[in-house]
């Protein structure tokens, strides 16, 4: 190798190394903001246990907005069968009995010397924040789409993703 090589090859390297710690600081954020995005999930959940009154606030947004099975399942059975205090595993909760106990647990850890008034401000309050983060992640989701797109160089794409940003 001559010394040029050796020089570019050290430089190539001292410059790449940087960006490897980039990525792996924001997968390390990302991994953060997943966690808290499953605290307010794992939160409104519980809460609404609670206190049946919340349990129509869950009628008015698509259960798709929690991010997986076991939560869409109770917050579905909250939307449909809501009115009452939840103190045990419903016998159509029964294959996400452990989840519902964990729900049950932590509501009664955090919300049992609440009121029902404050129990239900604080579902709506999670909720809203819920929605809000399902919307920042899907806006993610599109501006990737969108940057790939780009680079690619395909417009019609890129123009419906634009589009589904506007929205």
């Amino acid at each position: 190798l001559s010394d040029s090589s050796v020089e570019a090859l050290k430089q190539k390297l001292t410059t790449s190394e940087p960006e490897t710690q980039f990525k792996m600081k924001q997968i390390v954020a990302h991994k953060e903001e997943v966690r808290e995005a499953n605290n307010y999930q794992d939160s409104v959940l519980a809460v609404a246990l609670t206190n049946g009154d919340t349990h129509e606030l869950f009628r008015q947004y698509k259960i798709e907005i929690l991010d997986n099975e076991e939560r869409q399942a109770v917050a579905g059975y909250l939307s449909k069968h809501g009115g009452k205090t939840i103190v045990d595993t419903p016998p159509e909760l029964q294959k996400y009995d452990i989840y519902v106990k964990i729900l049950l647990l932590k509501a009664e850890a955090r919300y049992s010397e609440w009121s029902d008034q404050d129990r239900y401000y604080e579902t709506a309050r999670l909720l809203s924040q819920v929605v809000n983060e399902n919307r920042k992640k899907q806006r993610d989701i599109l501006t990737e789409q969108l940057r790939e797109a780009e680079l690619l160089g395909d417009d019609v794409k890129a123009a419906e993703i634009r589009n589904q940003l506007n929205k």
